[in-house]
């Protein structure tokens, strides 16, 4: 027998059906597609007025993929690979099992969401005036919702075997016959013509033949009769009485299909004005010698040398409950005949209670008593719990295992309406479960939420995000993850969906996923900040600056994968604040790194419209007289101030560059001397004298460009050093908070750092650009300004070279 808790609980659930086989393929295919089926009902019925539409969708679609299922397990069945029909044969169980589920579910809540609401007159009526068994029963499971929700799990129980037998009927009739024991009948008819007489054959055709004379009918009829009476019972069982008798009457047992029909309640219209004046006399309905009926179904099937079959078909009828344990081979099974005896003995009960039921006139006796073996079966829809625990507990070792099945565990949770062990166990299978046993979980637990059933919400989140966390460790279900994010409390909605982006490189995708998250309903902003941060974070935030400033160090892949987060804030304009933000954040930690080439990939990853279109979404939501934000404004002043920083380091570069690689170099002259009798010709003179020409003209033309980038580094370095209000220092207050305080110190340290760095390069543009030493004294101007105050970014030793440097440059000056 095929363990289908292994597909439940294996963790490699759906991969394990990975294969090359066409088959293997379909059945992974039709497992996968009911993850995007379930959201695709979610999204569109999840907050319908009418839930139970979703409910029915999703039965639905496990329906459909259970038959698809069955119809790959039938053809795997045939051929080779006993193990892709096992892979098959198990998703159709778990399919048939969920769209069971599913069903009971609807069946239930269904009646627990309706309000039975009774007037005075209906009680009144109820209570004070003379009616028949089978109305008060009516009245019974109009008012007693216990008895009503029993019935509705038989109901259940019956329908799912019905699934399993259907088209059974048809079948049976192309054999049947119209001569019950046929053979018997033949025997006895050439032993007639014979004259022989067999002292072990019946001689008399009636049903009572074989107990009367104590003697058997021949044997093939014998075995034809054991299966026409195990047919009949899985009809009965199937709650399809009627094809039963059908069935019976085909086969030349008419009388036997009569004795099916006993335990209909008695009601007489024309006793209980239910027929009209127009109408006249009708038919009566039931059975009016129910009791004695009943008694002896009970007799009947009490007797164990009675086909065991035969004894559950009657003890079906009559609420004896051994009698149809004797036949039960599966859980469903053993609920189904206690549920069955609970509520034929809550509706005699009921019967036998209410004074003012009718007798029915054809009674000519007392009501004769039920057996004292009927009452003492001890089972009360008060005890319910106790019935499962009976199961659990039962001699039969598949009925204990199938007791274990996460589904049946379910259903018993969804019958005792018992929703803190239904929650308790999911959190036990969390750390095991498939994708598909979570899926279905999942979408329980937001069925039960939304129609106002209380879960424990602890619980529910965990199951919950431990799907998402499975849909995101599957690339196949990416785009699932948005939907059931939603489902969770805000916090976790953004812990989980930053994680899944985070991992998320390419651009499309990345648009795709906060699209999928927009229409979710997600929190986009704090979603992708958190992004951010989180890949901000990685090697530690709190770099120290590098010890030796003039090594610029590579771009590693973390770096790179800092740069591209930027990517996720610039999709949405209302996060461009956010983006300058993250983006200065991210450019501080690469200067700490001395990581000029990173920290500028950076800074173009923000669009050049940002800071308009920043102002624009401040003015659509406030006045053209308010101010940005003080965090708004600080982080534009810190933009540009990266903007200046970097544009002066990436000028110095071009100088630099300029003026160590693109140096032309100097003509050296082929010709030496000339002779008095012109050894050189003329023409040789004029060639010599135009490539001296052009290699002067080339070096004029590198001079002047130097001298060009000197006036451009210099530019763009005082820009820096003379921004206003100072490089790297905030205009406004905007709050106390932590990360405030560290993105302070940052810039302190940066300006500690960059601005003596800046003005050692810029010394260094000015000596090495032919000698433009005066310039050094209106740096030293601008370093000792109480202005600007520059000199108290510079360590004593730091101070001490730079000074140093400028005065050996101003002494050439003399």
């Amino acid at each position: 027998m095929l363990d289908e808790s292994a597909f439940l609980f294996d963790p490699e659930t759906p991969h394990r059906f990975k294969s090359k086989e066409q088959d293997a393929v379909s059945v992974e295919s039709a497992s996968m597609s009911l993850f995007t089926d379930f959201k695709t009902f979610l999204t569109r019925y999840g907050s319908s007025v009418d839930l139970f539409q979703l409910v029915d969708s999703y039965m639905e679609v496990c329906e459909d993929n259970e038959s698809l299922v069955r119809s790959l397990a039938g053809k795997l069945r045939k051929g080779p690979g006993l193990y892709r029909f096992e892979m098959a044969d198990g998703m159709h169980k778990l399919m048939k099992q969920e769209k069971q589920t599913w069903r009971l579910i609807s069946a239930l809540y269904k009646d627990r969401q309706a309000s039975a609401t009774y007037d005075d007159e209906n009680v009144f009526f109820f209570q004070a005036n003379n009616i028949s068994e089978r109305k008060a029963v009516e009245k019974l499971f109009e008012v007693n919702s216990d008895v009503r929700q029993a019935q509705i799990v038989i109901d259940w129980l019956e329908q799912n075997a019905a699934d399993e037998i259907e088209g059974e009927a048809d079948r049976l009739r192309n054999y049947a016959s119209a001569v019950s024991w046929e053979n018997t009948l033949h025997r006895l008819n050439r032993n007639k013509e014979q004259g022989i007489e067999d002292p072990n054959l019946i001689y008399e055709m009636d049903p009572d033949a074989p107990t009367r004379l104590k003697r058997e009918i021949d044997d093939l009829d014998r075995e034809d009769e054991k299966q026409l009476l195990k047919i009949i019972f899985s009809f009965i069982r199937a709650g399809k009485i009627e094809e039963a008798e059908d069935l019976c009457v085909t086969h030349g047992q008419p009388w036997r299909a009569a004795t099916l029909e006993g335990w209909r309640l008695h009601n007489d219209p024309n006793m209980n004005n239910d027929a009209s004046e127009d109408m006249g006399l009708v038919p009566i309905e039931g059975n009016p010698h129910r009791d004695l009926w009943k008694l002896a179904c009970w007799t009947l099937s009490s007797d164990e040398t009675n086909n065991a079959h035969e004894r559950a078909i009657y003890g079906a009828l009559c609420g004896n409950m051994d009698a149809m344990l004797s036949v039960s081979s599966s859980w469903d099974d053993h609920l189904w005949a206690h549920y069955k005896t609970m509520v034929d003995m809550a509706t005699e009960r009921h019967i036998q209670q209410t004074a003012n039921i009718m007798k029915p006139w054809q009674c000519v006796v007392k009501r004769v008593p039920l057996p004292d073996g009927y009452w003492k079966q001890n089972i009360d829809l008060g005890d319910c719990d106790l019935v499962f625990n009976k199961i659990e507990n039962s001699n039969d070792q598949i009925v204990r295992e199938e007791s274990d099945n996460p589904y049946h565990f379910i259903q018993r949770c969804i019958i005792l309406n018992d929703m803190e062990a239904m929650m308790d166990k999911c959190l036990e299978w969390l750390d095991d479960a498939s994708m598909q046993l979570l899926r279905f979980l999942v979408h329980i637990i937001l069925f039960l939420r939304t129609l106002g059933v209380h879960l424990q919400t602890e619980h529910c989140d965990k199951t919950i995000e431990a799907y998402v966390r499975k849909l995101i460790a599957d690339g196949r279900t990416n785009h699932l993850v948005a939907t059931y994010t939603a489902a969770l409390p805000s916090e976790l909605q953004i812990i989980n969906y930053s994680a899944f982006l985070e991992a998320i490189t390419d651009s499309n995708l990345q648009k795709e996923y906060l699209e999928l998250a927009l229409e979710a309903g997600l929190e986009i902003p704090a979603i992708t900040k958190r992004v951010v941060e989180s890949i901000r974070s990685i090697g530690g935030v709190n770099q120290t600056v590098a010890p030796d400033s003039s090594i610029e160090l590579p771009v590693t892949i973390d770096d790179q994968r800092k740069i591209d987060s930027i990517e996720w804030l610039v999709f949405d304009p209302s996060q461009r604040c956010e983006a300058l933000k993250q983006c200065n954040a991210v450019m501080r930690q690469f200067l700490a790194s001395r990581k000029h080439e990173a920290a500028h990939d950076v800074f173009v990853k923000i669009p050049s419209d940002s800071i308009d279109i920043l102002y624009n979404e401040w003015h659509a939501q406030a006045d053209k007289d308010v101010p940005l934000p003080a965090d708004a404004d600080n982080a534009i002043r810190e933009h540009l101030c990266m903007k200046a920083y970097l544009g002066a380091h990436t000028s110095f570069k071009e100088w630099f560059k300029h003026l160590h690689t693109s140096k032309p170099q100097e003509y050296q002259p082929t010709i030496h001397q000339t002779s008095t009798f012109g050894s050189v010709s003329i023409p040789e003179l004029v060639a010599e004298e135009h490539r001296q020409k052009v290699s002067a003209d080339k070096i004029s033309a590198w001079d002047d460009k130097l001298r060009s980038l000197c006036d451009l580094v210099c530019d763009k370095i005082y820009n820096v050093l003379l921004f206003p209000q100072g490089w790297l220092m905030d205009m406004r207050d905007d709050g106390d908070s932590e990360e405030g305080e560290w993105r302070n110190h940052q810039m302190g340290l940066l300006r500690r750092v960059c601005i003596p760095y800046l003005s050692n390069l810029l010394l260094t543009v000015l000596v090495d650009t032919g000698g433009r030493y005066k310039e050094c004294g209106q740096l030293a101007n601008v370093l000792a300004s109480e202005e600007y105050k520059l000199y108290e970014l510079f360590t004593k030793q730091e101070g001490k070279e730079i000074m140093k440097r400028i005065q050996k440059a101003l002494i050439k000056t003399l």
